[in-house]
C-alpha cells in the first residue's frame, strides 16, 4: 500500500487490575473489518478480552496517543458534528427552556425523547445551576457545554482532535477549553477553588488508555458533593462486544461487561463513592446497523419503558453516576 501508515502496537493486562492470570481472549477482529477503518493504516488483528476480577472487556493490541487521530480522524468531523447535534435537539431545547414550571418541563421530557434527556441531563442540584462548575471531557464542538452554559454554569471543556476544538472558539458564543489528553492539563491552574461540580465523559471514558488514572484524577478535581457523570456502551456479551469493537476497535480501549464487579472495581479506586447506574437498550447486536445506533437505542428504551421489550431488544449503553461525598472531609 502506497504512504501506507504503520501506527505503533503494544499488548497490556487489564487497565484497572494488571494482572494477566485474570484475563482471556473473547473476540477476534482484523481493523481494515471495522466500520471506520482508515484504509491509509496498515491492517492488524486484534482481540476483545475478558477481565474475570475487574467486570471488563479490554482491547489488545492498543496504541500510542499520537495514532488517534488517525484512527477516529477517518470520520468526517463535519458530518459527526451534525449528527450529534440533530441528535442532541431534544436535550439542547430542555436545556435552554429550563426555567419552565417543573410540570411543563417533566411533559416536554417525556416529548422530546425520555431516553435523550435520562442519558445527556445532568443531576439537577437543589440550589440551582447559577455559579456551578461543569466539566465536559471529549467535549467535541461544545454543543453540549454551550447549553450548560445558558443554564447558568461556568463551563470547561477538553478535546484532544483540532478539528472540533475549533469550533470552540466561535466568537459569538466561545467556550473556554484545554486542547489535550485530559490527564495531561495543567489543573492547578484551571480548577476552580472548590473543584467542579460536574464532570461529564460522554461516549469518552472507554477510550482512555489508562482508566484508573483518569478516574483518580477526576475525583481529585470533584467538588464535595460532586458528580462523576459517564455514559458509555455497555457490554454484557461477546456478541455486544464484538458489534462494539466493529466500531469502536481499537479507539475503545474498555467496555463495562460485568456490572456488579465493575462496581466493586470503581469502589477500590473511590471507596467513599455512591454509584448508581441506569442501562439503556436498543436493537439485538446481531441485527442493528451503525446508523441505527442512536436512534434504536433511543426507540428501544422508550419501547421497554412502555413495557412492550421487544425479545430482540439487548443492552446498548450505561450511564454510570459517580458522586463524592459532602463535607469538607471529602475534598482532595
Amino acid at each position: 500500500m502506497e504512504n501506507s501508515i504503520r501506527i505503533s502496537l503494544y499488548s497490556a493486562p487489564c487497565p484497572y487490575c494488571g494482572n494477566p492470570a485474570n484475563s482471556q481472549p473473547v473476540v477476534r477482529i482484523q481493523y481494515a473489518d471495522t466500520v471506520d477503518a482508515n484504509p491509509r493504516i496498515e491492517n492488524f488483528e486484534g482481540s476483545g478480552d475478558v477481565c474475570t476480577n475487574c467486570g471488563i472487556y479490554f482491547v489488545n493490541p492498543r496504541y500510542i496517543s499520537d495514532a488517534f487521530k488517525y484512527l477516529y480522524g477517518s470520520l468526517s468531523i463535519q458530518s459527526a458534528t451534525a449528527v450529534k447535534r440533530f441528535a442532541s435537539l431534544p436535550v439542547r431545547y430542555l436545556l435552554q427552556n429550563w426555567n419552565h414550571p417543573r410540570f411543563v418541563r417533566r411533559t416536554l421530557a417525556r416529548a422530546l425523547g425520555t431516553c435523550f434527556e435520562s442519558i445527556l441531563m445532568p443531576p439537577l442540584p437543589p440550589d440551582g445551576f447559577a455559579g456551578k462548575h461543569v466539566l465536559d471531557v471529549g467535549c467535541g464542538d461544545g454543543t453540549h457545554l454551550r447549553s450548560y452554559k445558558r443554564m447558568g454554569y461556568n463551563v470547561f471543556g477538553t478535546e484532544v482532535l483540532p478539528e472540533y476544538a475549533r469550533q470552540l472558539d466561535a466568537p459569538a458564543d466561545a467556550v473556554p477549553h484545554a486542547i489535550a489528553d485530559f490527564t495531561d492539563v495543567d489543573w492547578d491552574r484551571i480548577r476552580p477553588p472548590g473543584g467542579f461540580d460536574l464532570i461529564i465523559f460522554q461516549s469518552v471514558f472507554y477510550r482512555l488508555p489508562d482508566p484508573a488514572k483518569a478516574l483518580r484524577a477526576a475525583w481529585q478535581l470533584l467538588a464535595p458533593g460532586g458528580t462523576l457523570l459517564r455514559i458509555e456502551p455497555y457490554c454484557p456479551s461477546p456478541d455486544a462486544l464484538r458489534f462494539m469493537m466493529t466500531f469502536n476497535f481499537p479507539q475503545g480501549f474498555t467496555f463495562v461487561h460485568d456490572l456488579t464487579r465493575y462496581r466493586e472495581t470503581v469502589r477500590r479506586f473511590l471507596p467513599d463513592a455512591t454509584i448508581s447506574s441506569r442501562v439503556f437498550h436498543g436493537r439485538s447486536h446481531k441485527h442493528a446497523t451503525g446508523n441505527e445506533l442512536t436512534l434504536l437505542t433511543a426507540l428501544g428504551d422508550i419501547v421497554r419503558r412502555l413495557g412492550c421489550q421487544a425479545a430482540s431488544s439487548e443492552p446498548w449503553f450505561i450511564r454510570l453516576e459517580i458522586r463524592k461525598p459532602d463535607g469538607p472531609g471529602s475534598a482532595e
